[in-house]
């Protein structure tokens, strides 16, 4: 009789380890399921990216523009506003103008020749694009380089905390 209720005591919990072996790996199974399926679908949706972008780009173009005042439209320009593309190093490993830093800053030499106007130079490339813009028959005091205005901010910010800097420009 002992035996028998051991023998079956033995069972039941040989069963109920392999019923919560068989739940941990049913649980494994449906993380990976999830995990997989995730993957799938974030896989699918970037292959069909550039249609979803055109559907997006439609539906903005059924939008109406917000109408500007028409004192915004008629006010003539007051400064040319060149931000930095970037640097990157020559043959020689000097530091130069990227492509998109020369062309904006190409746009802004044949815009002022057209237009004289002051321009504001901004971003860390501001030396060397208002460096190229001399070179290329720009006044030196056209420009008005925001790289050091920003720098000199900085500077009194530290040096003086209650102080604050108003731009000039």
């Amino acid at each position: 009789m002992w035996s028998k209720r051991l023998l079956s005591k033995r069972l039941w919990r040989y069963y109920l380890r392999s019923a919560e072996r068989m739940i941990k790996l049913f649980r494994i199974i449906n993380i990976t399921f999830l995990l997989g399926s995730t993957t799938v679908i974030l896989v699918l949706i970037s292959l069909f990216t550039p249609l979803f972008s055109q559907a997006i780009v439609y539906l903005f173009t059924l939008l109406p523009l917000p109408s500007l005042p028409s004192a915004a439209l008629s006010s003539p320009p007051t400064a040319y506003v060149v931000l930095g593309g970037g640097l990157t190093n020559d043959h020689d490993n000097q530091i130069i103008l990227n492509s998109y830093s020369l062309n904006r800053a190409r746009t802004a030499a044949s815009a002022y020749h057209d237009l004289p106007l002051p321009i504001v130079l901004s971003g860390a490339e501001a030396p060397w694009l208002g460096q190229w813009l001399i070179e290329h028959g720009i006044d030196a005091d056209k420009r008005k380089c925001q790289y050091e205005y920003l720098r000199k901010c900085a500077f009194y910010r530290q040096t003086y905390s209650t102080a604050s800097c108003v731009s000039h420009y």
